[in-house]
């Protein structure tokens, strides 16, 4: 794993994918028994994305790693110049 955090990422991802999964069910149900939705299928659609999308960069930037940097500085680079 590139984090130690993945399986419990991953668990994020899977489960907002089925909840999202079972709200266009639940959505598709209500609209075939009648039910007028006040917004466009279009805006619908733009939230589902919108919302998959912050889950995947929720997840994508939750398993990296701060880069490494192995930086040496010399304790006499820090002292003024004599004189």
């Amino acid at each position: 794993y590139r984090s130690d955090r993945l399986p419990a990422l991953m668990r994020v991802w899977i489960l907002s994918v089925t909840g999202l999964a079972v709200a266009v069910a639940l959505y598709e149900t209500a609209q075939v028994l009648g039910w007028r939705s006040p917004v466009s299928d279009l805006t619908v659609s733009a939230l589902l994305v919108a919302a998959l999308v912050a889950v995947f960069l929720f997840v994508f930037l939750g398993t990296r790693r701060p880069r490494r940097v192995d930086s040496f500085i010399p304790a006499t680079a820090a002292e003024p110049p004599a004189g």
